[in-house]
């Protein structure tokens, strides 16, 4: 995958990592656009923005967030550092400390 900043990503939560520093929230409890100290998003969480740097190992991915869950939100999306990066078909999954990521490049609208 030919994935460079300024690449428009999609970003979804498939899974909690396997001893996680901190907990998966669960919708109801999670703070949109707000602080969640404590908590990882939940699964299914899902952004899409413009990759800001480099997807690789020991740096966090972050996203100039356009969407959140579907709806029109801008902001700044940031992992934790990520632990491993692998290609699948068509995505890549990202590890961190508490969650696991699927990343697909979106066409732009």
């Amino acid at each position: 995958m030919n994935i460079t900043p300024q690449t428009l990503v999609v970003v979804c939560k498939i899974y909690a990592a396997d001893y996680p520093a901190v907990k998966s929230s669960i919708p109801s409890e999670w703070k949109a656009g707000g602080e969640n100290p404590n908590l990882s998003p939940y699964l299914g969480y899902e952004v899409k923005g413009y990759v800001q740097g480099p997807i690789q190992s020991g740096l966090p991915l972050t996203l100039l967030r356009t969407e959140r869950n579907g709806v029109a939100a801008t902001g700044v999306f940031q992992t934790s550092p990520l632990r491993a990066v692998n290609q699948i078909p068509g995505s890549l999954v990202l590890w961190t400390a508490n969650s696991v990521y699927e990343l697909r490049i979106c066409d732009p609208d």
